[in-house]
């Protein structure tokens, strides 16, 4: 049985839960609330690409209302036992489902780093070998698939970490390699004030304000708010996720995670915690070839200029 994945959702409103006696929609709370809790009914769409497939289903559950939540989930994960992945869902936590991953596009990002550097160099005439990237370390997997995937091709790459031993063996590798001198900092948060693009991976946000203008910060940590960083910082460009083009088609990075991850058993073994050179290469060949592009950063980046300028 080929893996799946899943976009769960909640229901907009009532009337688009899918019951088979309309009449139940008119009955007192409590016959409502039996049936839904009993029969689970949901709405589902097939989602097909070319190399994988799964569904989009909304849970018999309005958003402002998520009672009942662990029970439509469960019978739903219970009723497509193909799924294994799943995007995150707002007010759920999948923590203790062991054959369920979720996905934020963090891991995907990753192997994209370099795509979105080289972006900011045209945009803002930097000379690439000029630029200053700092990885703030809060999730190992994804700081070495950053590390591996920016430093062949800059001069300054720094790691922000409280495991500064777990990184000295590709620090000393990485020098071998290509002569970089790979930086292990601990946490400062004057240290922002260097940075042309930061790349968090987990650290909690308090240091907006040391962050230079016009610089690129990128949070995949899940616990910063974008919206706040944004206003109190409006001349730097934050973001935490971005739409792609694959398969001439647009579309996000979670959900382009979630193809990959059921179709490549390579990039399913970074996801679940195994890393090394070869998984590195395989999945980034894998990706290279599958000629994804960044839509809407190189536009929106623009704008900031224009802002600021």
């Amino acid at each position: 049985m080929d893996d799946k994945f899943a976009l769960l959702d909640y229901v907009e409103n009532k009337e688009q839960i899918p019951i088979a006696f309309k009449i139940l929609k008119k009955a007192p709370d409590f016959i409502w609330d039996w049936y839904i809790k009993k029969f689970n009914p949901l709405l589902v769409e097939r989602i097909d690409f070319d190399i994988a497939g799964g569904f989009s289903i909304k849970l018999p559950i309005e958003r402002d209302e998520p009672k009942n939540i662990d029970l439509s989930v469960r019978k739903t994960i219970a009723s497509f036992p193909q799924v294994k992945i799943v995007r995150a869902l707002k007010n759920y936590s999948f923590e203790n489902y062991d054959t369920i991953k979720v996905a934020h596009g963090n891991f995907l990002f990753a192997f994209l780093a370099m795509q979105i550097i080289k972006k900011f160099c045209s945009i803002t005439n930097k000379k690439l070998e000029l630029v200053e990237v700092f990885i703030l370390d809060a999730n190992q997997t994804i700081t070495q698939i950053l590390i591996d995937s920016i430093y062949p091709h800059v001069n300054y790459l720094s790691v922000i970490t409280g495991q500064k031993d777990f990184y000295l063996q590709k620090q000393h590798d990485i020098f071998i390699d290509n002569g970089l001198n790979l930086q292990l900092l601990n946490y400062n948060k004057s240290l922002m004030a260097n940075a042309d693009i930061i790349i968090n991976t987990g650290i909690e946000n308090n240091f907006a304000y040391a962050i230079k203008s016009k610089a690129i910060y990128f949070d995949l940590s899940g616990i910063n708010s974008i919206a706040d960083i944004k206003i109190k910082r409006p001349d730097i460009f934050a973001i935490d996720n971005f739409n792609l083009y694959y398969s001439e088609k647009l579309i996000d990075i979670v959900l382009l995670e979630m193809i990959f991850y059921c179709a490549f058993n390579d990039f399913k073994k970074i996801f679940n915690g195994q890393y090394n050179s070869n998984l590195f290469s395989s999945v980034s060949n894998k990706i290279n070839n599958s000629n994804i592009k960044i839509s809407s950063f190189q536009n929106s980046f623009k704008d900031l200029l224009e802002a600021t300028a």
